[in-house]
């Protein structure tokens, strides 16, 4: 398995709000070139503007996070390597990075290919719970955490 990562940062002159209308017209086009080049999972994830971020930097004097980070899996790099050469991928790709530079601060973000391996996975999905009203979605009993208390707020 191979995957590709963006862990990206927005362009200083862009507010949180303004870099996730961005963002939701990146993945949606993520969407699209996962499908056709027949990607088997992708993910993407929004940097929190909360305080345990903050706490954390400050104890450990990293920098601060990314606002957003897009996760693109394929089977091997043989599979990456016959999508590149698809012209409507490479199409693609060129509206892709159109896109970026209107948004990303490429400079201060990193995109990288890598492997991964999974250590502590359980094989759980969030499932919704039904009743009046709107689906609540919840981990099934089997596969919550063994926590005694939610984190941040959160509860399974």
């Amino acid at each position: 398995m191979i995957k590709f990562m963006q862990c990206i940062r927005r362009k200083p002159q862009l507010s949180a709000a303004e870099f996730r209308r961005y963002w939701d017209r990146y993945k949606e086009a993520w969407v699209e070139l996962g499908r056709l080049s027949k990607a088997s999972r992708m993910a993407t994830s929004l940097g929190l503007e909360i305080d345990h971020n903050t706490t954390v930097q400050l104890a450990r004097g990293t920098r601060e996070p990314f606002d957003g980070v897009l996760e693109v899996w394929w089977a091997s790099g043989e599979q990456v390597n016959q999508c590149l050469q698809d012209p409507a991928i490479k199409a693609k790709v060129v509206s892709m990075r159109q896109l970026q530079d209107e948004f990303i601060d490429l400079t201060s973000s990193s995109f990288f290919f890598a492997s991964e391996e999974e250590h502590l996975a359980k094989p759980c999905f969030l499932r919704p719970r039904y009743g009046r009203g709107p689906a609540i979605w919840r981990l099934p009993p089997a596969c919550r955490p063994d926590w005694p208390a939610p984190v941040w707020g959160v509860t399974a």
